[in-house]
């Protein structure tokens, strides 16, 4: 495929080459300039199609030097619209915003309706990304005009469904619900279930603002009914996390706990963040509405929602999630932890004018600021959320919105008004045009043509040819290197599993040599190391028998090892949870990971169990925000006396633990906070090369 676009690269710059220097031979003087400045164009235009940014950049900057030199203001333009929109695609706001102004400008006087509407579509964009919400409605409203006049249903559903979240951010719903209304009439035309779907789905998001139930029930069901049409949409999830919400509202528990579920299932299924961490949330609200509160849960999902929302940057859902973490903390007690997660969310709401969330956020801040004794913090932050809160309802807001509306629609008139004027002189000057350039054009085309025609059969040839030899060559190369892929991983497999096999009969030998032996302290410590043996055995296992001979499934490894030391150790009561979120561990770090996890659950089934039904072992793997990795096994024991420095205890297994964990650049650590816990911060293989 990658052989195949190069070929097509080649051969378009051939192309456009062998254009620029024939048409200065059969057109005029100007038409060959404007000719050349097209085909620099689009060039540049299929460059960014197929993602090659910076070539594009480079023909986009030829075309302008053309362009400019040759006083073509049109293509000028045009140039200047491509420069915006690769500063769009590589998040350059600013850059994008003046190239795309520029570009307005300089095609103002130009017949182009539709280019007119791309370069005001994609400047309202940009607004609408720096949280500029009035400007980017103008720029919708100005792009609408142009689309409008031409026809285009695509452009102008797109708008209309932007201008709707716009409006929806604002807090006027009904200006959102009347826009997504539009958006969905100009899709449903082109028969996009794609789009009349999320359009339904949004809808419902404004009729559960204005608190009406049926039709926010009726939209999600319609969205759900068009979404199923099409192969499991990862924007089908969406709305079935909104209908949950309806179904628990209604005291629906079980039906709304089976519709969330088929969210998650679609989420996971087409690895979709942005609707698992919706998902989470949807998880958070529920268990914030039962009584009793289960606020351990709200906490659990709400951070879950809060780590992805903060890996995609999706600010409203971070939003969203800082308030269940912080109801959580504010619920239990915890009032630092909830300032700081409500100050983190107000930041954010605010810079981003998420309004809805920074009510809440600020009331519930209002309320842990007065728990803090802080009352003038307190009061400030009352008063702040009244007014955001007045903003999304009161009068003078609705006036201020009618006002504006008005105002555009007036701008919209005028622009339309001298729209159709454009348009009459600019007919009238092309049929003049076309009388007297007619002939001239037909004898261009036509000779054009056969060129074109000549050119593509013989590089069509050429390149047929050369596709031929090289996939015969690529085959010949592929089945070698499969083979040879095939060879090694099976020898790599074996390598484990002697390796097993040889670990088996080490510890074998140690269990002879025990029978010989009377003092129970050296039967002891050759348990202990017998138990090593099996830990490292049990991964060179996982290895042979896993599909990926380079790491390990931590989750199954840390189940069978906690199993197998239970066990040992006749703890049948014993409740193991291991909580690993799927992560694979590469070989260089899983020996010493299973000797330290061996060391510490060996520790908690020797000294913190006495195999109560209340005994509960946790194994929890985790990625830091700086990309470490943290393994914590807890217990429910009573933990190490108060006055023991963990650094100087003479216990084998924890100076071992200890080794190991500074052997992957790690730490250990040692906390009480209902049970003994050790915390293990260590880096994996390529971020230990990364520091050496």
């Amino acid at each position: 495929m990658k052989l195949q676009k190069r070929m097509d690269l080649k051969y378009l710059k051939i192309i456009g080459a062998l254009l620029i220097v024939i048409i200065p031979f059969i057109l005029p003087a100007q038409e060959t300039q404007e000719k050349i400045a097209d085909s620099l164009y689009q060039i540049s235009i299929d460059y960014i199609n197929v993602n090659k940014i910076d070539s594009a950049s480079t023909f986009v900057n030829n075309a302008l030097h053309y362009s400019t030199d040759n006083n073509l203001t049109f293509y000028e333009g045009k140039s200047y619209y491509l420069m915006g929109c690769i500063s769009q695609i590589k998040n350059q706001s600013d850059s994008a915003l003046v190239h795309l102004k520029k570009a307005d400008s300089l095609i103002s006087s130009t017949s182009d309706i539709k280019l007119k509407g791309k370069i005001n579509a994609r400047i309202g964009s940009i607004y609408r990304t720096l949280s500029n919400y009035e400007l980017a409605i103008e720029s919708y409203y100005k792009s609408i005009v142009y689309f409008d006049s031409i026809g285009d249903k695509l452009w102008l559903g797109t708008i209309y469904n932007n201008l709707g979240s716009v409006f929806y951010n604002r807090g006027n719903y009904y200006k959102s619900l009347e826009c997504f209304q539009k958006s969905t009439k100009c899709f449903e035309k082109l028969e996009s279930k794609l789009n009349i779907g999320i359009n339904y789905n949004a809808m419902g998001l404004v009729y559960r603002k204005t608190n009406n139930v049926t039709k926010e029930r009726a939209s999600y069901l319609n969205a759900i009914k068009i979404l199923e049409q099409l192969d499991d949409s990862p924007h089908l999830s969406n709305a079935y996390n909104n209908l949950s919400e309806v179904y628990f509202d209604n005291g629906e528990i079980e039906l709304g706990l089976e519709t969330l579920e088929k969210a998650r299932l679609i989420c996971e299924n087409n690895n979709y963040e942005k609707g698992l961490c919706a998902y989470y949330a949807v998880l958070s609200y529920f268990y914030s509405k039962q009584e009793p509160v289960d606020y351990k849960k709200v906490l659990k999902y709400g951070i879950k929602g809060l780590e992805i929302a903060k890996k995609i940057n999706s600010y409203k859902q971070y939003a969203d999630a800082c308030y269940f973490v912080a109801l959580a903390y504010f619920e239990t007690r915890q009032m630092e932890k909830a300032r700081t997660m409500l100050e983190d969310g107000c930041e954010i709401a605010e810079k981003y004018g998420y309004i809805f969330e920074l009510v809440r956020l600020k009331e519930l801040l209002a309320n842990v600021y007065n728990e803090l004794k802080l009352p003038q913090k307190a009061y400030e932050t009352f008063v702040q959320s009244a007014m955001y809160k007045d903003s999304l309802s009161n009068e003078d807001k609705i006036k201020e919105f009618t006002s504006l509306d008005l105002s555009y629609k007036f701008k919209q008139q005028q622009l339309r008004d001298s729209l159709i004027q454009v348009q009459k002189v600019n007919k009238l000057q092309n049929s003049y045009a076309k009388k007297i350039n007619s002939q001239k054009i037909f004898q261009l085309i036509l000779l054009f043509i056969v060129i074109v025609i000549l050119i593509i059969t013989i590089f069509s040839f050429i390149i047929s040819r050369k596709r031929k030899i090289q996939t015969k060559i690529l085959n010949q190369k592929n089945e070698q290197i499969n083979k040879s892929l095939h060879e090694k991983e099976l020898l790599l497999k074996e390598i484990h599993h002697r390796v097993k096999n040889n670990f088996q009969i080490v510890s074998s030998l140690l269990e002879l040599q025990v029978r010989n032996i009377t003092d129970k302290e050296a039967i002891l410590n050759i348990e202990e190391g017998q138990s090593r043996i099996k830990a490292m055995a049990l991964i060179h296992q996982k290895l042979y028998q896993s599909d990926n001979i380079s790491q390990i499934d931590f989750y199954e490894y840390a189940s069978q090892l906690s199993k197998q030391i239970a066990s040992t150790y006749n703890l049948d009561n014993l409740t193991i949870d291991v909580e690993t979120s799927g992560i694979h561990i590469d070989i260089d770090t899983s020996i010493p990971l299973g000797l330290i996890l061996n060391e510490l659950v060996t520790n908690s089934c020797k000294y913190a169990f006495d195999d109560s039904e209340y005994d509960k072992l946790t194994i929890n793997l985790a990625l830091s925000s700086e990309n470490n990795y943290i393994l914590e096994v807890k217990d429910t024991g009573k933990g190490l006396p108060d006055d023991i420095d963990i650094d100087k205890m003479k216990s084998l297994g924890l100076k071992l633990a200890k080794r190991l964990a500074k052997q992957l650049q790690g730490t250990l650590k040692y906390k009480f906070d209902h049970g003994r816990s050790f915390i293990i911060e260590f880096k994996d293989t390529l971020a230990r090369k990364e520091v050496d």
